[in-house]
């Protein structure tokens, strides 16, 4: 069996060498064939969202870049493993632009899967999935950040019709390769069940808020909006005027930043 790293890990300097080592060494004790991306070094550009891979070049993303490589190797893998520091409960940036990039996997047509209407897979078979994550031992929003990770990998098994998703945080290696091995054991022997619409759900509503916004007649402070997509006509601006207009509404004071498609 094969096994594909997509790896943030040498954003951290001091943790990340040892969970690399022990995530590699843990994946080849199980007899599986470690292909390591080191998702830092790669030339992987952000989607932008044009929709080419779904009607005009089905299947292939027209950004050329290192991203084509990925597609082939994931594509002829039995276990895609996403790891690396865990930064609000998601993905590193690096690691974050790659899975961002797997729309070209998916056919665009529509099918509902347990009450939820998502994209059909194009290939017949997919890899598992399982996440890898390095929390701060420190941080006080430790359990919040782990169970957010979780349900994250659970989303991405259902969106993309995965056979089985599944997701782990340590604070060290040790930790993390502790927490590996009854994850692996479960994924690789077929008793991790496949993620369901229905439980991710469930997952976010025992979620408890972070933050919420006051009631009607309540006042609010000020609000920065961050708009990150590349296209001038999206619906995130319109998202973004429609909670501008809400906020506004509430007595707070907004101040809209669009990110520049190009960097800036």
């Amino acid at each position: 069996m094969k096994a594909l790293v997509i790896s943030g890990f040498a954003l951290d300097e001091d943790r990340g060498p040892a969970a690399a080592a022990a995530l590699e060494s843990t994946l080849e004790g199980r007899g599986l064939d470690v292909e390591t991306v080191d998702a830092t070094a790669v030339d992987v550009r952000p989607c932008v969202g044009c929709g080419s891979c779904g009607l005009k070049t089905p299947g292939r993303c027209v950004v050329k870049d290192d991203m084509q490589g990925i597609y082939r190797r994931l594509v002829a893998s039995d276990l895609l493993v996403l790891a690396g520091p865990v930064s609000f409960g998601a993905h590193c940036f690096p690691v974050k632009k790659i899975v961002d990039r797997l729309q070209p996997l998916m056919l665009p047509l529509y099918t509902k899967r347990n009450g939820e209407l998502k994209f059909r897979p194009r290939y017949p078979n997919s890899p598992a999935w399982l996440g890898v994550g390095l929390l701060p031992a420190d941080d006080p929003q430790y359990d919040a950040q782990e169970a957010t990770y979780r349900l994250l990998l659970e989303r991405h098994g259902v969106n993309l019709a995965v056979p089985a998703a599944a997701a782990l945080a340590g604070e060290d290696a040790a930790a993390m390769a502790a927490a590996l091995t009854p994850a692996l054991d479960a994924l690789l022997s077929g008793r991790a069940t496949p993620a369901s619409p229905a439980s991710a759900r469930d997952r976010a509503a025992a979620m408890p808020a972070t933050a919420a916004l006051p009631s009607a007649g309540g006042s609010a402070g000020p609000v920065l909006l961050i708009q990150g997509s590349p296209r001038k006509k999206a619906n995130t601006r319109a998202m973004v005027a429609y909670l501008r207009a809400e906020l506004e509404g509430l007595g707070s004071t907004v101040d809209v930043f669009h990110v520049p498609s190009k960097g800036a």
